[in-house]
């Protein structure tokens, strides 16, 4: 399966969901934000939101400081 990942192509197993790709890239789930197509998906839904090749995925981190 092939996703563009925050502007990069990327080469992955087949993951069933939003969530699987979250765990297999070993991006805390902490303080992020995460678009799917330019929809943005609430955390309670990357369970149930899936993924089809050439899907664009968007991850943001959003980092405290002052």
């Amino acid at each position: 399966m092939t996703l563009e990942i925050n502007g990069e192509r990327r080469s992955v197993p087949p993951l069933e969901n939003l969530g699987e790709l979250l765990s297999f890239l070993g991006v805390g789930q902490d303080r992020i934000a995460v678009e799917v197509n330019h929809r943005l998906i609430r955390r309670v839904r990357w369970s149930m939101t899936m993924l089809a090749d050439q899907d664009k995925v968007e991850i943001v981190q959003f980092v405290g400081g002052g």
